[in-house]
């Protein structure tokens, strides 16, 4: 805001883009005499206040003497907004462009990050659309980047018809410098020692009605209960931050309770450690006595796995020469009867 940024002035600005809000409030602020409101409907495809609403609203404001709208691909809201221009509903000067051209490359619909920021057909399309607008009676760039350009020449000439006043660059200063200040971020205040009570207060409005009802009692009746700060203490915010004596005492004693308990648990570590070092000293001894003995097992059972591998061999052995002996035998027979025959 000091850095006017953002000024007080009187452009109308609707978008569906929060994120470009700023940057549109920066191009207002730099063309021409800054922004009289500026309005971020949302990227959804089915707003709860569409951009045509907030124009027409700000036509019947006298502040705003022109007004900048940003669209984007898909959605139509911004063809009721070229029907309300068409009707002669809105007739104060409207600069408009309708951002995503670029999804005409593409050869699917990709979604730009909104809901509603993808184009199920041709006339949802940016290009579309900006025509649309042009044709109704608004101010279309070429590009985005000729829209500051767009703002400037609307209002220089604005200017030339009277309807604005330029605006002195003390008074500009002066705006800037009435501009409230953000109050210190509370993470800030704690870290330099600043902070109070924290209150933790939601508040739903209704219809700007202060007398609505709210968990039982009135608005302005729940305002009341919470003023006196002092008395409310959310539990997260202890004695010894508000800084009283009690609290100092008390912080003490937790000092000196945490350094006690500290170091009760370095001791206890290191005994815990030397436990712990002779535990695992007899567990590898216990290991190593028992990879010994299976290793001697083990030596045991391959011992006599080779004894009887040598007995079935010799065995084998004595089996075959008995049945050669008998087949010799039985040859050496037969051959003999053969002899005698003859």
């Amino acid at each position: 805001m000091n850095a006017q940024l953002y000024r007080q002035g009187s452009v109308g600005i609707v978008t569906k883009s929060g994120g470009l809000l700023n940057e549109l409030n920066n191009i207002v602020a730099s063309a021409a005499d800054g922004a009289a409101e500026a309005v971020a409907v949302g990227g959804d495809r089915f707003p709860g206040s569409p951009m045509v609403q907030q124009l027409l609203r700000m036509q019947q404001d006298a502040a705003v003497k022109m007004m900048v709208m940003l669209g984007e691909v898909g959605g139509q809201q911004e063809y009721e907004v070229a029907a309300a221009i068409a009707a002669k509903k809105i007739t104060k000067p409207l600069v408009s462009w309708v951002v995503g051209g670029c999804a005409a490359a593409l050869k699917t619909d990709v979604s730009f990050g909104h809901a509603g920021a993808w184009s199920c057909c041709r006339k949802e399309t940016a290009a579309a659309k900006n025509a649309a607008l042009a044709a109704a009676g608004a101010i279309v760039p070429s590009s985005f980047q000729q829209l500051g350009a767009a703002v400037q020449q609307v209002y220089e000439q604005l200017l030339q018809a009277g309807v604005v006043k330029r605006r002195q660059q003390q008074e500009t200063a002066a705006a800037a410098a009435a501009v409230p200040r953000v109050p210190l971020d509370y993470y800030w205040a704690k870290k330099l020692g600043l902070e109070g009570p924290l209150v933790l207060l939601g508040i739903s409005w209704i219809n700007a009605d202060l007398n609505k009802a709210f968990i039982g009692m009135t608005s302005t009746t729940l305002l009341t209960y919470c003023r006196d700060m002092e008395q409310i203490t959310h539990k997260g915010i202890s004695m010894a931050q508000r800084g009283g004596k009690k609290g100092k005492k008390r912080k003490e004693r937790r000092e000196k309770e945490r350094e006690r308990r500290e170091k009760e648990r370095k001791e206890g570590k290191a005994e815990k450690g030397g436990k712990n070092r002779e535990r695992r000293g007899k567990e590898i001894k216990g290991k190593g006595e028992k990879r010994g003995k299976r290793e001697k097992e083990k030596g045991r059972k391959g011992e006599g796995e080779k004894r009887r591998r040598r007995q079935r061999e010799r065995g084998m052995g004595t089996a075959e020469r008995r049945q050669k002996e008998k087949e010799t035998e039985r040859r050496q027979e037969t051959d003999r009867k053969e002899t005698g025959d003859r």
